[in-house]
Formats: structure tokens, sequence, C-alpha cells
């Protein structure tokens, strides 16, 4: 099983939440969290907000995204490759 992150899943992802009930409401910071929590495998309790810029779950073979430099949540293509790259370390 390929354990990488894909730019197609993730648009897809990113997609699924834009069309969320209430996801347009969320601050920025609340979006990008939704967004991880999406891709975090296992239980809710072991995504962990380490810091406002660091988060902590279960992505694969990554454990910590550091949220440093990331482009606007509203810049899909540019979240979703920044993203990729963050994941996929």
């Amino acid at each position: 099983m390929n354990k990488k992150f894909e730019l197609h899943i993730l648009s897809q992802i990113y997609d699924f939440l834009m069309e969320r009930e209430g996801f347009a409401a969320l601050n920025l910071h609340f979006k990008v969290m939704e967004f991880f929590r999406e891709l975090h495998v296992g239980d809710k309790s072991d995504f962990i907000v380490l810091a406002p810029n660091i988060i902590s779950g279960n992505f694969g073979e990554v454990t910590h995204i550091h949220l440093l430099n990331i482009p606007h949540f509203h810049e899909k293509d540019k979240f979703i490759h920044w993203a990729q790259k963050a994941l996929n370390r």
C-alpha cells in the first residue's frame, strides 16, 4: 500500500470540507486543523495541537506537521501542494 498522499486525494478532501455545513464560518486556523484532522489515521484523541504552529497525529510516516509559512487555505492549489510536501517528507 502506498502511504504517500497524492494531490488528487488531498484535493478531494479539501473539496469535501469546503462543502461541509458550517465549514465556511470557521476561521482559517480551524479550517487548516480540520483538513489535517481528516487526514489523521486513528483515534481522534491522538490528533493533538502541540503549539499554534505544530500538530501531531498519525499521517502515515509523518507524525508532526509544522504550520510555518503555510499558504492561505483558500488558495487551494498552493495549499494542497504545500500539504503534500509536508505529508510526504
